[in-house]
Order: structure tokens, then sequence, then C-alpha cells
């Protein structure tokens, strides 16, 4: 829904009184969206709902799903995404979402689905982001310590933070 409002789909939403700001800003820049479709990249889908994935077809929006990291590995998914932003020499935003990794690591989140990004490869994307250069913020959303109370929550905080780490540019070495 957040993505949908920032690419101008939810025009309506942006009407209500919650969103003039937005709409305000927007209409100051001569603009009816703040993200165009090219300016997004998904990597490690692999639970799409009929409209997100109408949405992601119809717009083009480049789009990693799991069969393309077993493809392709994480390594060769995140130098395509890399040097896709290094071709349209653009800054990277990350949205984390906690979401993507598999609920075998990161349990607390409200949509964890099996078959997800394993501990190493959720790493390896803030890794890869971080050695282009170009990754100017982000933010880890969807993880919540109060969910799944009988699994110790530290496993998933740890892992966010690792990622985040991964992200800042600590690595192994």
């Amino acid at each position: 829904m957040t993505v949908a409002v920032l690419l101008g789909l939810e025009p309506k939403l942006l009407a209500t009184p919650h969103f003039s700001w937005l709409e305000n800003a927007l209409a100051t820049h001569g603009r009816s969206a703040c993200l165009e479709p090219q300016d997004i990249v998904y990597v490690g889908l692999r639970d799409v709902d009929p409209g997100e994935k109408a949405i992601i077809q119809e717009l083009g929006i480049r789009a990693y799903t799991m069969s393309d990291v077993d493809r392709l590995g994480i390594g060769g998914v995140m130098s395509e995404v890399t040097g896709y932003f290094e071709e349209r020499d653009m800054d990277i935003h990350c949205s984390y979402d906690i979401d993507a990794i598999d609920p075998f690591w990161a349990p607390h989140t409200g949509t964890g689905v099996p078959g997800g990004l394993t501990l190493r490869e959720s790493h390896y994307v803030t890794e890869a982001l971080h050695n282009s250069g170009r990754l100017t913020s982000m933010e880890l959303v969807e993880l919540n310590p109060e969910l799944h109370p009988e699994v110790d929550a530290r496993q998933t905080t740890e892992v966010g933070l690792g990622v985040i780490g991964s992200a800042l540019g600590r690595g192994i070495l």
C-alpha cells in the first residue's frame, strides 16, 4: 500500500486530510507521484498477491523472486541490482522487510513465509548495497518482538541488527 501511494496509484487516498501534506508537496514540485516504477527493485519475493503481481507486471517493476535467487545466486541477483542503479546513476534507499528472511531465522514478523532468504543471503543483500557506494538510507520494517512469544525475540532482533550492521559496512574481515 505504501509503495502504491508513492507511485501515485492511490489518488483518492492522497486526497484525504491525512495525506494533504504529501499531495501539496507533490503539487509544489509539479509531480503526481514520489516514485516512478523504474525507481523500484524488489529482491526475494515469494508470496505476492494477485493485485501486487499485476501491478509489478503492468508497471514493469524490476523484481527478483526466490526462484531468481535460486537460479542466479544472491551474488548474481545483487550484481544485477547494483549494476542497474549504477547504470542509472541513482542513489539507493533500502526498505528492508524482515519477512524477506525465512522465518526459521527471523520469526518475529507478522507475515513470515517459509522459503525466504537464508541468514547469509540476508546479510549479503545489504553488504552488496553498502559496497556499491550508492546506499544513502535504509529502514528495517516488520520486525515485531511482541509476536510469537514462544520464541526468544532476541533471535529476530539480532538478525535485524546484523543486517543493519552489514548495510553500514560491518563485514567479515
